[in-house]
């Protein structure tokens, strides 16, 4: 059996948001919170670690403190 602290999860926050208007959606506000840290906040305790893939705005997401990893596509394939 697979353990926890075996299992990364990626949180895929690239792309251009375009069928949002281009506002970056992992930063639109659910209840007075992003819903990056949703997503952080429900799926911390099923993995051993958290990353974020993100190309564009990453500076946004220092403050979650995790790691950033960029795109290898950088053309938002999508």
């Amino acid at each position: 059996m697979i353990q926890r602290q075996q299992i990364t999860g990626v949180i895929l926050a690239g792309g251009k948001s375009s069928r949002m208007g281009f506002c970056d959606k992992t930063l639109i506000k659910l209840g007075g919170t992003p819903l990056i840290e949703h997503v952080i906040r429900n799926s911390s305790n099923q993995v051993g670690q958290l990353v974020i893939s993100a190309n564009r705005n990453s500076e946004k997401f220092e403050y979650l403190e995790l790691p950033l990893i960029p795109d290898i596509k950088q053309a938002y394939a999508g």
